[in-house]
């Protein structure tokens, strides 16, 4: 599973990781790169660019069409969220903190 390959590769504390699906995402640096891993792993990051595109083709792939409509609207609505940062693992840390935000359902099927 996609979560538990990225929760060794950065070593984040798995609780936080199942907190962040009730909405309690943690502002940890572990989490953020955990972030980044799990985007990397969905097509998401391209170099350290967050690619928007790759994601939603994996999403056609894995979500039957309702969900994976919702999904597209929350990607859509989330693309920007981490312009002007840096650092690539805020960036997806504020991109799925927008994903919670928007639809946090489907926050709980990509954690």
């Amino acid at each position: 599973m996609v979560k538990d390959i990225c929760i060794r590769k950065t070593a984040v504390d798995p609780e936080k990781v199942e907190q962040a699906t009730n909405g309690n995402i943690p502002e940890d640096d572990n989490f953020k790169c955990f972030t980044k891993c799990l985007l990397e792993m969905l097509q998401a990051i391209r170099g350290d660019q967050y690619n928007s595109d790759g994601l939603i083709r994996m999403i056609k792939v894995l979500l039957p069409t309702d969900l994976g409509t919702r999904a597209i609207t929350a990607i859509q609505q989330c693309n920007n969220a981490g312009d002007g940062l840096e650092n690539i693992c805020d960036v997806t840390y504020s991109i799925v903190v927008c994903f919670y935000k928007t639809d946090p359902e489907f926050l709980s099927l990509i954690l």
